[in-house]
Parts: structure tokens; C-alpha cells; sequence
């Protein structure tokens, strides 16, 4: 027996026995339904599902809660796409500052080649990169 099958089964047999209640019990069930009813007005949208259809009770109460939980895909969303939102913006200010160290590494190494000495031409020289590899301390 499935899900389905087995709510069904529940649900009929609640039907059953509601229809074999006393009027005084539906009659207070009925004056209780009522009263949540108006002061349901206050309560958020979602909470109408949870309403009984008639005076006893009847309907399918587990496909109305159903109903109240599959209705609020935008907090399922919301709860969905917040961590994955998180991340990328963790991913995109690690990569911001990650091109910034860089950024001021490569003007720091400008600035010394435009303060030195050594003139700019013999960077470009093929000889003056060998040499600075053949000169280096190990």
C-alpha cells in the first residue's frame, strides 16, 4: 500500500465516523470552525488550507496540509538558492581581491623597474633575462 492508498484509506475511514458523530458534536464543531474561521483573517494566507470543508470535519485533511506545504515554494526556493547565492558571491569577492593582489604586485614590480637605475631597454634584451637567471642566489 502506498502513500496515496494509505491516505485515502484514512481519509475515508474519518469520513465514516465523522457522519456518525452526535448533532451537539458537529453543532460545536461547526461554532469552532466559525470561530477560526473569522479570526483566521489575521493569521497569514497560508493557514486557509488547514480549514475543515463542512461542518464535521469532513474532506481530506491530509491533502490540505499537503496542500499548505507544497504551496510555499518560495521559501523552498528562497531556502534553495540562498546558500547556492552565498557562495558565488564568496566566489566572485575571492576572485575580486585575488585580481587586486595582482594588480598591486605588478605595479609594485613597475614601480622598481621605473625607479632604477638599469635602463628600460635591457629589459627587453634576451641577455639581461639570461643573466638575471644565471646570477640568481640559490
Amino acid at each position: 500500500m502506498n502513500e496515496q492508498q494509505f491516505s485515502l484509506h484514512i481519509r475515508r475511514a474519518l469520513d465514516e465516523s465523522s457522519e456518525k458523530l452526535p448533532f451537539k458534536v458537529t453543532h460545536r464543531l461547526s461554532a469552532a470552525r466559525e470561530e477560526a474561521l473569522s479570526r483566521m483573517s489575521a493569521a497569514p494566507v497560508g493557514f486557509a488550507a488547514l480549514a475543515p470543508t463542512s461542518a464535521a470535519g469532513t474532506g481530506s485533511g491530509a491533502v490540505k496540509i499537503a496542500q499548505l506545504f507544497g504551496a510555499n515554494t518560495f521559501w523552498r526556493l528562497a531556502g534553495t538558492l540562498l546558500p547556492l547565492l552565498i557562495v558565488v558571491l564568496g566566489l566572485v569577492s575571492m576572485n575580486a581581491w585575488d585580481l587586486s593582489a595582482k594588480a598591486e604586485e605588478l605595479a609594485e614590480v613597475d614601480a622598481e623597474m621605473l625607479s632604477d637605475d638599469v635602463p628600460i631597454d635591457t629589459y627587453a634584451d634576451r641577455g639581461f633575462g639570461v643573466f638575471l637567471k644565471n646570477t640568481r642566489e640559490p
